[in-house]
């Protein structure tokens, strides 16, 4: 694992959306995230074209609900919760969101109302002890206000 993601999982990044620049693949981030106790939730961007389909994207990789709604509501509450996941009982949770660019880019309103449910769901999860990183891998102008990791 490489540095940057050591000092995530130790606790020594604090949670919330990062810039993360690495080719590392998937499968090897999430197995060392996995090791360390965390859940780990790889999201494809690359078909992400609309609102409809981020809110698919992330409903599939985070396997949310049947009752989900797919709107930014039903988003947010179940980003809040993950209970089917046992969240309760990871150390944090981790989302790589791969390809953040295309969204971003082609529907700015849409990305700034889920970055903003991004940032409120990461405040609640840090409430509860237990930390949330976004770290968004694409072009690093579609996340110019995010730090880089």
């Amino acid at each position: 694992m490489n540095d940057p993601l050591t000092q995530l999982l130790s606790g020594k990044v604090k949670p919330g959306i990062y810039r993360f620049a690495s080719h590392v693949s998937n499968e090897h981030l999430c197995a060392g995230v996995d090791k360390a106790g965390w859940l780990c939730y790889p999201v494809d961007g690359a078909k992400v074209s609309d609102k409809a389909a981020f809110l698919g994207a992330f409903a599939a990789s985070l396997h949310f609900p049947s009752y989900f709604g797919h709107n930014w509501d039903a988003f947010e509450e179940c980003l809040r919760d993950l209970s089917w996941d046992h969240a309760e009982d990871a150390k944090g949770i981790l989302i790589l969101y791969n390809d953040v660019d295309r969204f971003a880019k082609a529907h700015p309103k849409d990305w700034g109302m889920a970055r903003d449910i991004l940032k409120s769901v990461i405040a609640v999860w840090h409430k509860s002890s237990r930390p949330m990183i976004v770290l968004l891998r694409g072009d690093a102008t579609a996340a110019v206000d995010a730090p880089e990791l």
